[in-house]
């Protein structure tokens, strides 16, 4: 294991700072990234709410353009990424 790689799992949780991340998610939906909030896996409402689910399953060339869309979508840019026929990656 190379230094920086994940102990196990399959999902890192991102701290986002402030509880933001079910508006992050739809957000980054429309830069056609699929993410999932935190509060999603919490049992009572708001659980997790500050958190993103990124797994890391998928092959590696995926992680770099979702990584600047993820981006675009978390600085708020506008919809450069916006489009249709991207594909949609499942975290």
């Amino acid at each position: 294991m190379a230094l920086g790689d994940p102990a196990g799992g399959m999902c890192l949780w991102i701290d986002l700072g402030r509880p933001v991340a079910s508006a992050v998610s739809a957000h980054a939906l429309r830069h056609g990234v699929r993410v999932e909030g935190g509060a999603r896996f919490g049992v009572d409402p708001g659980t997790h709410e500050h958190r993103l689910r990124i797994p890391y399953t998928l092959p590696e060339d995926v992680y770099e353009p979702a990584a600047e869309r993820l981006a675009a979508a978390l600085d708020g840019a506008p919809g450069r990424y916006a489009d249709p026929a991207l594909p949609d990656w499942v975290a």
